[in-house]
This record gives C-alpha cells, structure tokens and sequence, in this order.
C-alpha cells in the first residue's frame, strides 16, 4: 500500500509539473501531427492511471481495510477553459475508485497559475460552477462505472445522474432527461460527446 501510495503521489507531482510547463508549451511553434500523437498518450496514460487506482482500490475487498479512508489532495490544472471539466472528469473516476476526500488546489488565487475555485473577490470561478454542480448532483451517491463501450467513459450517480464524455459523436436523450454542461448550463443541440468536455 504504501509503495502504491508512493508511486500515485509521483504522478500527481509530474501532473503538476506538466500543468505548469503547459502554459509555456501552448506558446511555442505547432508541431504536425504532436496533437494527435499527445491525444494517444493521454488515452494511454489515463486507462494506466485508471488500472492502478482499480488495483489499489481492491484493497477495499481485504478483511479490515474495507473502510479505509482515502483521500486525495492538491489536484488541479492551470487550463481555465478545461478545468471545470477536468474537474468533474477526475470527480467521476475518484468515486469509482473510492476516494472518500478529495481537495482541489488552490481554493482561490495563489499566484502560481493553477485554476482556483473562487477569484479574488470571493466570487465562484467556472471551475467553482462545476463543484458547485458537483455538490448538488453527485455528491453522496453512489458511483457506478457504466461506460457502454471502450471509448466512452461514463459514471452513474446514484439513480439520477450520470458524468459521460469520450470519443466525439453525438448523444440522444431518452424522453424526460436534460443534459447540462460543466456550468450547469443546458448546452446547444445537437449533444456531442467530447474527450475534455462532459456532460452531466
């Protein structure tokens, strides 16, 4: 457990540190193909990161750890436009895994880049929209993993709610169901699903 714990705490510090190199990345010359070749990483590594946490969480199953907190601190991006979004992706696979606590960084304005939850004047970012969507909708519920196929990630909320994005293409509601975006807001017909944007 404690070599696992290690070795998560790593990536959280290497996603730190990308974070906070992809700010300078984003101004430097586009490389042809980078793009798609990063999309095929990223899918790599998230299906990886995805792995372990199924792995350490199965340590749940172990006579007398089944109760075991786990938390995670400090995560967050310094992509404004992807945060909230970031947010309720990582929100769904913490629930999946277990995570009982989980702290974005920072709360407000720190001067280090990172997206915060509230600005200066106290006043919720999109990102603090997206908590905000999380508390009143997710939080509490139990989390199920429903994706329909390898491409798709998908979290079921308790009995009403379900956090889906994945391979682009468009999505069709059932009668009676609304779909929002990270903000709370319902986005503009046709749904599509996105890789950095969910749906809730």
């Amino acid at each position: 457990v404690i070599k696992i714990s290690a070795s998560l705490e790593r990536v959280g510090d290497y996603a730190k540190n990308i974070a906070k190199r992809s700010n300078v990345l984003a101004h430097m010359p586009v490389i042809d193909g980078a793009g798609m070749a990063l999309r095929r990483m990223s899918s790599t590594v998230e299906k990886m990161l995805k792995d372990a946490l199924d792995i350490f969480f199965d340590l749940r199953k172990v006579p007398g750890l089944s109760d075991m907190p786990i938390a995670i601190t400090e995560f967050g991006t310094t992509d404004a436009d992807l945060a909230p979004d970031y947010l309720m992706r990582i929100y769904c696979q913490m629930a999946l895994g277990g995570v009982s606590r989980a702290i974005w960084y920072p709360f407000s304005p720190r001067g280090d880049g990172l997206v915060p939850i509230v600005d200066d004047n106290g006043t919720p970012t999109a990102t603090g929209q997206a908590f905000a969507l999380i508390r009143a909708h997710l939080e509490g519920r139990v989390a199920s993993d429903v994706a329909p196929d390898p491409f798709t990630y998908a979290c079921k909320f308790g009995q009403s709610a379900l956090v889906i994005w994945g391979a682009p293409r468009e999505v069709m509601l059932a009668p009676g169901l609304r779909a929002l975006n990270s903000a709370g807001v319902v986005p503009e017909a046709p749904l599509r699903l996105s890789r950095d944007k969910t749906l809730l």
